[in-house]
């Protein structure tokens, strides 16, 4: 058989799961991938595949073939020969082209019937403004009539077109109704994601044009800065809306603010590369001539191109690293232009691997600059004052209890400044660690262990955004390094189990690692 295009619904419980698609048609030596589209909600994800080929298999494959899959809903369309019917080609809606084949379906009738909406700045369709240049793709086009409503926004335009096949004459009626677009409501929330601030029409498929709310209307608490509207109020990696944004329903703005970022000892601001929609506009310490490449590799520089960090004296600088790169030098120069040293390469060979540079001197503005095409997945700053990061006597980092961020610095700057086999000891006081929506904290290096003061009062924890529920992607910790030890404490992931949505699954340890030891230690979730 012939087969035009394919539609199915499936879903799955779990990351990277569903149905693909292969199809082998005439003239393919082998099957041809037509769809790979994950399920990425496990209560129906919709794909739509154009096939267009002639005497055609298809073959549906599981894409986890350990893992289970649903198909809810199937749609094969075919190929049909139109030669000996009449078709519509194309016309004209107040000079717009149109494709007849893209919006026309047969209804119950028989007839082919379409829906075409015009915006209320346009002027109606009627017998006094008809469409034009309209051709038929088959046959001849008949006289066209038009019905307008007494309120004049809805126009009827039936297109005959005929066609002459032996001695029987075949007539297909084009049913075109005109009509005006809707307007929708883009509603303004506050931080909180439910204190609405303002409300905007805006006609469908036109652009916002202008917010109807500013930061003078956003709650802001001390120290922070709005940010923008976003698609989400909580989450990572969250689109931000501009005034160029295209309505097509009604649409919730929300606002969102995050700290002022302040170069001073005991900070730590963390910058994920590889996240789509990172804005550099809304970080105070970063600044880059870079740009954002993909999720897997992150930014993308070219040779010259560089990334401009302030630190407030003293810090550690991280840079998550691609093993796609090129090998080359980074050069580092401080405000007044004066290089105070280098990072030998930032070419890796395990792919986010690390590399660092540890700064000593007053508050400045530090520049990296790429010798070569690097790509970046991350930068973290460690703003780590006069005293550094030091250990006791005893060779423990000890932390400050509760300060998530100091331990943080810690744990990246422990991974990332300590020799191969040498043994790392972080020892935390009682107190709550809160990570925030932080997920998969990664423990790359071998050697790294995590001592708490009592397993029911030294707690850890994050709580991640209800859109990444999913076993592989919640985990508060992801531990890929060998010999990891944690005793006397507790790691808590704190999803929303009730909220989530979906399976409400919540990890607290991902251990991809080898001989991790856990001592008295409560997992909760």
């Amino acid at each position: 058989s012939s087969v035009s295009k394919v539609r199915f619904l499936h879903g799955a419980t779990g990351s990277n799961r569903g149905w693909g698609l292969y199809a082998k048609g005439e003239g393919d030596a082998d099957w041809v991938l037509i769809s790979d589209a994950v399920a990425s909600n496990a209560k129906g994800t919709e794909v739509v595949a154009e096939v267009n080929k002639t005497n055609c298999q298809l073959r549906f494959y599981n894409l986890n073939t350990s893992q289970n899959a649903y198909m809810f809903e199937l749609e094969i369309q075919g190929l049909v020969d139109m030669s000996q019917m009449p078709a519509l080609g194309t016309f004209e809606v107040n000079g717009v082209a149109v494709e007849a084949v893209d919006i026309f379906e047969i209804d119950a009738e028989g007839n082919y019937a379409a829906t075409y909406e015009i915006s209320k700045t346009a002027k109606m369709i009627s017998a006094e403004n008809p469409l034009t240049n309209i051709v038929a793709a088959n046959g001849s086009v008949g006289e066209v009539t038009y019905q307008l409503n007494a309120t004049a926004d809805t126009c009827v335009c039936t297109i005959p077109v005929s066609l002459t096949a032996g001695e029987k004459e075949i007539v297909a009626n084009y049913i075109l109704t005109v009509i005006l677009k809707p307007d929708f409501t883009v509603t303004y929330y506050d931080v909180d994601g439910t204190t609405v601030l303002a409300t905007q029409t805006v006609e469908k498929d036109a652009a916002v044009a202008a917010f109807a709310a500013d930061a003078s209307k956003v709650t802001v608490a001390e120290g922070h800065v709005f940010r923008g509207w976003f698609v989400a109020a909580t989450g990572e990696d969250v689109r931000k809306y501009t005034v160029d944004e295209i309505i097509v329903g009604n649409t919730a703005f929300y606002a969102r603010t995050t700290p002022e970022e302040v170069a001073v000892a005991g900070t730590r601001y963390a910058y994920a590369l590889n996240h789509q929609y990172f804005d550099a506009a809304d970080h105070e310490s970063f600044s880059s001539n870079g740009s954002f490449h993909d999720t897997q590799h992150g930014w993308d520089f070219a040779a010259g191109e560089s990334i401009t960090l302030k630190v407030g004296g003293n810090a550690f600088i991280i840079l998550g690293c691609c093993k796609y790169s090129a090998n080359g030098a980074v050069a580092v120069t401080n405000a007044a232009g004066e290089t105070i040293g280098e990072i030998a390469d930032a070419y890796v060979e395990t792919d986010g691997a690390t590399v660092s540079f540890t700064y000593e001197g007053p508050a400045t503005e530090l520049t990296f600059t790429f010798s070569a095409t690097t790509y970046i997945h991350s930068v973290i700053i460690n703003n780590v004052g006069e005293a550094g990061i030091t250990k006791n006597e005893a060779g423990y980092y000890v932390i400050q209890a509760g300060n998530v961020s100091q331990f943080l610095s810690v744990l990246e700057i422990a991974q990332a400044s300590k020799a191969a086999d040498e043994r790392a000891y972080i020892f935390l006081p009682n107190g709550l660690y809160d990570m925030g929506e932080a997920v998969l904290t990664p423990i790359a290096s071998n050697n790294i262990s995590i001592i708490g003061e009592s397993m029911e009062k030294t707690i850890i924890r994050n709580a991640p955004d209800k859109s990444v529920e999913g076993i592989g992607t919640t985990a508060t910790f992801l531990i890929t390094g060998k010999n990891t030890y944690f005793q006397d404490l507790t790691i808590q992931n704190a999803l929303d189990y009730y909220g989530a949505g979906s399976a409400g699954r919540a990890v607290c340890l991902q251990d991809r690692g080898a001989n991790t030891i856990c001592k008295n230690v409560r997992l909760l979730s």
